[in-house]
């Protein structure tokens, strides 16, 4: 094959990729405006609307009715507050020691005295046992042991 032969091709193969491009690239409304003055006319045929059509349309789904029918969650719905499980955030008590007796237990936790009903780091000490303790954070009960 010739030089001149091979240039040829390459032009009409570059020329239509520019028109390709063009025409698959630029919005519709902008090829319309400079290739021709006529109308742009859709080229979708026109629907048949029947009452059926309309009706099944505007139905509404029950999220509730289908939850029980076993289809599971809606997931583009927020969820209620109270079903969401809030994760409470990664805190770390360290119990050091506990200091028992009947009447006035104490524990070390975090390097620092505490009695039942204390609060440490947001959370509640709610038990002061012999061998653990037990706290209470973000509605979660904690045990915490001598390590």
């Amino acid at each position: 094959m010739s030089e001149s032969t091979r240039k040829k091709i390459l032009y009409a193969a570059l020329v239509a990729a520019v028109i390709w491009g063009v025409y698959n690239f630029v919005p519709k409304s902008q090829i319309s405006t400079a290739t021709t003055s006529k109308p742009v006319v859709s080229r979708q045929a026109p629907i048949a609307a029947t009452n059926a059509t309309f009706a099944r349309i505007d139905k509404t789904i029950n999220v509730a009715d289908m939850k029980l029918k076993g289809w599971g969650s809606d997931p583009f719905r927020a969820r209620d507050k109270k079903t969401f499980n809030k994760k409470a955030p990664k805190k770390v008590w360290k119990l050091s020691g506990i200091v028992f007796n009947d009447f006035n237990p104490l524990a070390i936790i975090n390097g620092k005295s505490i009695a039942v009903g204390d609060m440490i780091d947001g959370a509640k000490v709610v038990k002061i046992e012999r061998k653990k303790v037990i706290i209470e954070y973000a509605g979660n009960s904690i045990s915490l042991s001598v390590s």
